[in-house]
Parts: C-alpha cells; structure tokens; sequence
C-alpha cells in the first residue's frame, strides 16, 4: 500500500470498512434513499406490490425493511447462505431469480454479483415493471435491458452505476437518454448541489 510504502501524501481513512458506514449509511441511509427516489420519480403505491430485492447485505437489508414497512410483499434472492438464511428469519421469501422475475412488480439490485438479472429474467416478467440498480458492477445484461425498456417490458428504470463510467455514444444506456421513463445518475454523493448540476448540463 502507499502507507506502507511512505507515498501516501495525507492521512486517510478507508470509511467503507468502518462498522458505522455499513449500519448507518448502507442499511438506515441507502435503504431509505431508494424508496425515496422509487416513490418520487414513479408516484406509485408500493403498499401490495411485490418487491424483488437481489442482495441481502447492509444496502439489501435496509431496503427489504423499508420496503416491508410500507406494505409490499418483499422477495429476496441471495446466493450466500448465511443471508439467506437470515431473510428467511426476517420474515421474507428467499428464492433464485429465475423463479422471482415472473413475480415482481418493483426490482432492486443492491449487490456486487454479476449477471444478477440478465435476458431470460426480463423476459418472464410481467409487463411495465420498474427496476433500480444501486449496485456496483455489471449486475444487469446492459444491452438486453436497454431493449426491454425500448419495447415497454420495463416501464421505469433508474440505475446509478453502469458497467463503464461515464459512458460513451457506444454504450447501450446512450440510446435512453431522452427516454422519460428512465432515471440515470451518478453514484457517488450525487445530491449535492455540484453532482446535480453535471447531471443536467
């Protein structure tokens, strides 16, 4: 490392292994920011709907509870054992996607997986479903949800990581930018005032 190496220039701190990042700002802060951006930009009840979250670490655990509090119906699929273990003990459904894409109504991808949602999933959803990415990574089949949105398969879409940042007229993303029914945003702190405005320039 540079601190080893007597190269770091300031001291610093690595926040995302502090305890407190992972309780406080991943599962109170990012569990409720999700809901807040479905809830603003889709005008929708979630009381009654099904909700599919891929991920039950801090982030997916936060956004399951929330998502629990306001009335859905909370589906979790999770490859690691252990915390599928613990959703099941948290009063949730644990299954694979293949079987919990024909059944959702709202998709939250909150894990650093790959291929977590890929053709095969869009394609057995119901029609005009929405779906959030606030993962990390190539977890959505990019090209084959960009056709899905095209064709009205997915009726809303927000991400906030892509598979390259910041993408380029090559990236499939590129062709929804004047799509109203997707959101794109920056990751990182992006509600401060200088993200926002980089957003719409």
């Amino acid at each position: 490392s540079k601190n080893e190496a007597g190269e770091l220039k300031f001291p610093m701190f690595l926040v995302n292994d502090a305890d407190c990042k992972h309780l406080f700002d991943n599962r109170y802060g990012t569990g409720q920011s999700v809901w807040d951006g479905i809830n603003r930009t889709t005008n929708l009840i979630v009381a009654g709907k099904t909700v599919v979250i891929a991920g039950y670490g801090w982030c997916g655990k936060g956004c399951a509870m929330r998502a629990k509090g306001m009335g859905a119906k909370v589906i979790i699929c999770e490859i690691d054992a252990v915390k599928a273990i613990e959703a099941v003990m948290d009063g949730f459904e644990v299954m694979k996607m293949d079987e919990a894409a024909e059944k959702g109504d709202i998709f939250v991808t909150l894990t650093g997986c790959k291929d977590v949602i890929v053709k095969r999933h869009f394609e057995k959803m119901k029609d005009g479903v929405i779906i959030v990415n606030v993962a990390r990574g190539a977890v959505w089949d990019e090209s084959a949800i960009t056709e899905a949105v095209k064709s009205g398969k997915i009726g809303g879409m927000g991400c906030d990581v892509f598979t390259k940042e910041p993408f380029d007229k090559d990236h499939p993303f590129y062709s929804l930018l004047d799509s109203r029914s997707v959101c794109l945003t920056p990751h990182m702190a992006w509600g401060s005032f200088e993200s926002r405005t980089r957003c719409f320039l």
